[in-house]
């Protein structure tokens, strides 16, 4: 799948082209070709996807990865900008009004800018639809940080999609009150280097955007948006994780990392990963120890060390 442009923006459902200068118009929504579907034969969300699920001031969708920090997509932040306000949920019907905080920065990948002027790539090349909100304040003790996903699972991977969209409201403001749902959704692209996914089922609608796809309960990807009719199209969290865990201040507290490779049982194995990532996953797994070898950018999860080897050509670390 190729990147998504402007010039195909009439069939998704995002306000990617919208002039920047003017105030969102929820009945401009027609002009982007976007239905009045909602989240297709959705569900009313788990309490763990309610408690990190995150309401941007504009219609679009967010997710609490960090005390300070809420992913969405990069198209987003056209209207949910420096100076706007975000609400956090206690309950799946509707956004808390007194639950919020206010976004401080907005960090988006090398490259990017926020709408019209963007095709989306940062400047590897890589698609990148991704946005951290910075707030000025944590989230409350009733939310929870989302673990973030590292390795994408090729075709069908099932997940659920979550999102504060317009659902089946056909009307001016539609879902004002922020009403979650989700969605039972599966990737069908084979590999995510491009930056970005495919999923093979049509189930979301404008203000979806920004919002996870979990897989189990790790943030996969992203959504940009769809084609009517057809798939979802979602940023890769496991491409951009590096960079998303720079940017929130993720650090290894194990101690420093050595020339050595521990040997043990096998818990995962996962390409296209750095040090960080890898100490990331090992922080959120049963993982004891974890073996990274830079050349390869292949990291070993470990759930038992057995000995330890030393090494010119592996970083090890253990908790």
């Amino acid at each position: 799948m190729k990147p998504f442009s402007c010039a195909l923006a009439l069939a998704l459902t995002t306000t990617a082209c919208v002039d920047a200068d003017t105030d969102y118009d929820p009945a401009s929504d027609a002009e982007f070709g976007q239905v009045e579907a909602g989240i297709v034969a959705g569900g009313t969300p788990y309490p763990w996807m309610v408690a990190r699920a995150v309401k941007p001031a504009f219609p679009c969708t967010a997710t609490l990865i960090a005390p300070r920090f809420a992913v969405t997509a990069l198209h987003c932040t056209q209207y949910n900008k420096v100076g706007t306000w975000v609400h956090f949920y206690t309950d799946a019907s509707e956004f808390d009004q007194g639950l919020a905080a206010k976004v401080v920065s907005v960090r988006t990948r090398p490259g990017t800018s926020a709408p019209p002027a963007t095709d989306y790539l940062d400047t590897d090349d890589v698609f990148a639809d991704i946005a951290l909100l910075e707030l000025e304040t944590a989230a409350p003790a009733s939310s929870t940080a989302s673990t973030l996903e590292w390795a994408y699972p090729g075709a069908w991977g099932f997940g659920r999609v979550v999102g504060a969209g317009n659902h089946d409201d056909a009307g001016t403001n539609p879902n004002s009150e922020g009403e979650l749902r989700y969605a039972v959704e599966a990737t069908e692209s084979t590999s995510d280097d491009s930056g970005h996914f495919g999923t093979i089922a049509d189930v979301v609608n404008s203000g979806d955007s920004g919002g996870p796809l979990y897989l189990t309960d790790r943030v996969l990807g992203v959504l940009h948006g769809h084609v009517i009719g057809d798939s979802g199209f979602y940023t890769s969290v496991p491409e951009h994780l590096d960079w998303i865990l720079g940017q929130i201040g993720y650090a290894w507290t194990h101690g420093a990392s050595q020339a050595v490779v521990r040997r043990g049982t096998g818990l995962q194995i996962f390409d296209d990963a750095t040090e960080r990532t890898c100490q990331y996953a090992c922080d959120h797994t049963a993982c004891v120890a974890y073996d990274f070898v830079p050349s390869l950018e292949r990291c070993t999860l470990l759930s038992s060390v057995t000995s330890i080897v030393s090494s010119t050509t592996t970083r090890s670390g253990a908790k």
